[in-house]
């Protein structure tokens, strides 16, 4: 065979060659079978439920009396009573001052429970007058009682969801790509609680435990 020959035999072979299979498009991904296909979906957005439901587990407080979520108490301290009543139920000691606008009295007891109050024309420079009613009153994130369940402050979220079923009302926030409840409402027994704290940094930042537990009393 001449050289000529032997050139145009290897055009021929070339030719034949099957072609390098061309790129996916973009986005897309060639399989094992040699096929392209689209990425998959991204997963459903859980519901609010289900979030809750996910929460936990509940490693609960010994078992007490000190909040009652159905008469709106904490130490015997009530939701819609006066100063005076509340400062008796929890043997005084109450450090008060007003919020920035000057139109509350927040008053603070040894205990960690806290108590609103509106501000009166004829109340003294360190707390409101024994009349004057809450409309709240407050388990602060240091509060160490408990519920007949084991619930309470600096627990788990999931805690409060056993005790009294799924809430009225939720609120949640993004972190690190996971939603994390916020605030919890039950309009049933007028309890919220909330968590927007991390319990190491203080960052405002919600890490699954309760930080302040407040009633209102039922409806």
């Amino acid at each position: 065979m001449t050289r000529a020959s032997a050139l145009f035999v290897w055009l021929i072979a070339s030719s034949c060659a099957p072609a390098e299979d061309p790129a996916c498009r973009p986005g897309f991904t060639r399989a094992g079978d040699g096929h392209c296909y689209p990425p998959p979906p991204d997963p459903a957005v859980p519901s609010a439920n289900e979030v809750l439901e996910g929460t936990g587990p509940c490693v609960p407080r010994k078992p007490g009396d000190r909040i009652d979520v159905v008469g709106g108490c904490l130490d015997g301290a009530c939701a819609n009573r006066t100063f005076a009543t509340i400062d008796a139920a929890l043997g005084g000691g109450a450090d008060c001052s007003t919020n920035s606008s000057g139109s509350t009295w927040i008053c603070v007891w040894p205990q960690q429970i806290e108590g609103q109050f509106p501000v009166g024309d004829d109340d003294p420079d360190d707390g409101p007058v024994d009349g004057t009613y809450t409309g709240i009153i407050r388990a602060r994130r240091a509060y160490d009682g408990a519920g007949p369940s084991g619930e309470g402050v600096g627990v788990s979220v999931r805690c409060w969801i056993d005790a009294l079923g799924l809430p009225s009302e939720a609120t949640f926030a993004d972190v690190a790509g996971t939603l994390q409840p916020t605030e919890l409402v039950w309009d049933r027994y007028g309890t919220e609680i909330d968590d927007d704290l991390q319990a190491v940094t203080n960052a405002a930042l919600p890490d699954g435990v309760v930080d302040e537990l407040t009633l209102t009393g039922p409806p």
